[in-house]
Formats: C-alpha cells, structure tokens, sequence
C-alpha cells in the first residue's frame, strides 16, 4: 500500500502516513482528498458488522463533471492526475463505483418513502480507480461470528481489515465493541483469529487500540492480537478515560511499540496529536514506528491546501453519498 514515504528532517527511517477512521469523516471525498495528497493508505470511517451485513453491493457507474477554474492553465497533452481529460472548459468523467446500500428489506412503508426524497442510502461508496489497493475496510464488531460474515462480504473490495478496539464512546462500548474490548482480551483475539481464518493471506488484517491503564498491559494485549493473526497494529496514545484535547501520552509509545516490532513483519503504527510533518517525524524517531496516523487535523488542513477545481470534483461525489 506504500505510495509516497516520507523521510525524518533527521535523515532517518522513512515512514507511511495513513488516513484514520473517523466517524461521518473519512468518507469518499476526504478519502480521495487524502490520496491525491499523499496518504499512503486511507481508513473508511467505522462500520459496524451488522450494518454491511444488511447491505446490497451494487455495482454502477457515475458521470463526475469537473468544471474549469478561471486562470488555471492547461497542458493539453497532460492527464489531470485522476484519469480525466484538461478541458478549459471543464471536464466529465465516468467512474465505476461500488455502493454498500442499506437493503430495503424489512424497511417500513414511512421508510421507503422517505427513500423517494432522500435518495438511496448508501452506507458505503468505494472508487476501486482512485482509491485501488490502498483502501482499508474499518468494522466496529464484539462478536466473532459476525466480525468474519462482515469481513467476507467486504474484502473483494479492499486492500485490509481494521478491527476498532479503540472507540470509547457508549454507542460502541455498550455494544460490547471499540474500546470494550480491551478489557476482553480473549474476545479480541477470538474476533482477529475468526477473520483471518475466513480471509485470503493477501488480506492483511489488523487493529486499532488506546494504551490501557499501564505499558505491561498494553504490550500483553498487544501481543495477543499479534498471535491471533493481526499484521498490524496502530496505538492511540490516549487511554480510554482521556478526551480528545488532553495531550497524548507520546512517551509511553516506545516500549509498546518495540513489543509490536519483536514480531517480524507485523507493522507499528501510531496516532495522537500528529499536526504536522514535523510532529509525524518526531514520533516517529520517538517510538520507532513503521507509519502514522492522522486524524483530525486532516479535514481542516487538505481543505486548506485544495486547488478549487478539486473542491468541486469532490463536491461532486458529495452529491451521490
């Protein structure tokens, strides 16, 4: 999934930078966004297993107009990067999408009628074109059974399997999901063993925890996910008590990370507090991580740095979500 790696001021090891699941957040446009400045792989906002179970996977092509920008200069025989033509005057692309759509069945008569207003609802919309080999599926699941059933109906789709036991909001927690899992050790690795088994080998599958209340805990969790089958691990330096303005606990990522890096081939990944280029490559050399994750200081920053005609292209797939 490696497409643009980024080096230390240092001059040190080289590391990925993911998109990373965020809820209403890390959907198509900002997913797009996020490639085309760099992200070496983007994360799908959380899903939860019986929600793509009640999907229907549909297939379909959808027209994206591209207006021009007035004073932008064009090189006609250049591509503008994603494939579409350079048309002063704007152009139309055609992209084949996968849509994830709630399934009608056992949707009530007000429901249905609804649909007639609001459209379909899509839960889940993939560019294979676009976003390829370097799209990682995120599923919120607390049972086995379901978590396997989830990943088998997805995986065609994407490059990876995110299982979230990092979420600390009720709504995942009461379901026995996200952060509730890591006081279930047994349950986590049951979920990470049940999918791997029902995957191809070429479907890495991996999870994303908080430190827990102390690093001899965190490096045993850790540890039991990595035996279960996890290839990867990504650590949010935050415990699951702390809010998203308190100030991550970056120095208690080294050992954790050096736990994760005893295993041969399994990546170590780390989020919190990542503002920019320079914080990514301190906590790189900090920790020893293989890649970062960033969160929310994405969808302020790409909006920023966006030419208008690409704010437009994606306004576009806005439209269709």
């Amino acid at each position: 999934m490696v497409k643009n790696e980024i080096s230390c001021p240092s001059g040190g090891k080289k590391f990925k930078a993911y998109l990373a699941p965020m809820v209403r957040a890390s959907t198509t446009p900002l997913r797009i966004l996020s490639l085309r400045y760099g992200a070496d792989a983007v994360y799908t906002e959380e899903i939860i297993d019986k929600s793509i179970l009640g999907c229907d996977r549909v297939e379909r092509s959808v027209e994206v107009f591209r207006p021009s920008v007035k004073g932008e200069r064009y090189d006609k025989n250049a591509g503008d990067g994603d494939g579409g033509s350079n048309n002063p005057d704007g152009s139309r692309k055609e992209y084949r999408v996968i849509d994830y759509v709630k399934s009608t069945a056992g949707m009530s008569d007000r429901q249905r009628r609804k649909m007639k207003t609001t459209g379909e609802p899509i839960l889940l919309r993939i560019v294979p074109e676009i976003e390829g080999d370097r799209i990682v599926f995120q599923i919120g699941t607390g049972d086995s059974i379901l978590a396997s059933q989830a990943a088998e109906k997805v995986y065609r789709d994407v490059s990876a399997i995110n299982i979230n036991m990092g979420c600390p909001k009720k709504f995942s927690t009461a379901g026995g999901m996200g952060a509730a899992l890591l006081d279930d050790p047994q349950r986590a690795a049951d979920i990470v063993r049940s999918i791997r088994s029902a995957l191809p080998s070429h479907i890495s599958v991996s999870a994303k925890i908080r430190l827990l209340k102390d690093t001899p805990s965190t490096i045993d969790f850790v540890r039991t996910l990595v035996s279960a089958g996890a290839s990867s691990i990504t650590v949010h330096a935050r415990t699951v008590g702390m809010k998203e303005q308190d100030e991550a606990l970056l120095e208690r990522l080294r050992p954790v990370i050096d736990s994760v890096k005893q295993y041969g081939g399994v990546e170590a990944v780390v989020n919190g507090d990542l503002y920019n280029r320079e914080d990514m490559a301190r906590v790189v050399e900090m920790s020893g991580a293989d890649s970062v994750m960033v969160a929310r200081p994405v969808s302020g920053v790409l909006f920023w740095l966006c030419d208008q005609m690409f704010c437009f292209f994606l306004l576009c797939f806005v439209l269709f979500i």
